[in-house]
């Protein structure tokens, strides 16, 4: 570290991008009447470039807990106790992933808004039936 002024230590500037980005990001510094350098970011986005959101809802609040516990502790039940630790942690992480996809909930609700409020009921339980029906 350097010191600055002699009475403090310095801090790193850390500029993180991903590859998509770093051809097109521009840091000068500037130069002012003290020995402070500040470093102006600009990221001119390029015209092919699309963001990608991949975030995936969960909601803990509507999963069905008892049919979870159910399924996993029936499964480990089953399981035969591995001797390696690792094949141990690989059949841990199956169980559980398994058991998420079916007993809890992910993603965001479709919003029909322009169904009467009978005609959106039938909807609820005809997609609940194809859900039923691909596993």
């Amino acid at each position: 570290m350097k010191k600055i002024m002699g009475t403090c230590n310095s801090s790193p500037d850390i500029t993180t991008a991903g590859g998509g980005l770093i051809n097109s990001i521009t840091w000068p510094m500037i130069t002012l009447a003290s020995d402070h350098l500040p470093i102006m970011i600009s990221i001119v986005i390029p015209p092919d470039f699309f963001s990608v959101d991949n975030r995936t809802l969960v909601n803990f609040n509507k999963a069905n807990w008892v049919s979870f516990t159910e399924f996993t502790e029936s499964t480990f039940t089953a399981l035969l106790i591995p001797i390696v630790v690792t094949v141990d942690e690989w059949q841990f992480r199956m169980v559980i992933a398994v058991a998420t996809a079916h007993f809890i909930p992910v993603g965001i609700a479709e919003l029909r808004r322009i169904f009467p409020v009978e005609v959106a009921v039938l909807a609820n339980e005809r997609d609940t039936f194809r859900h039923l029906d691909i596993r």
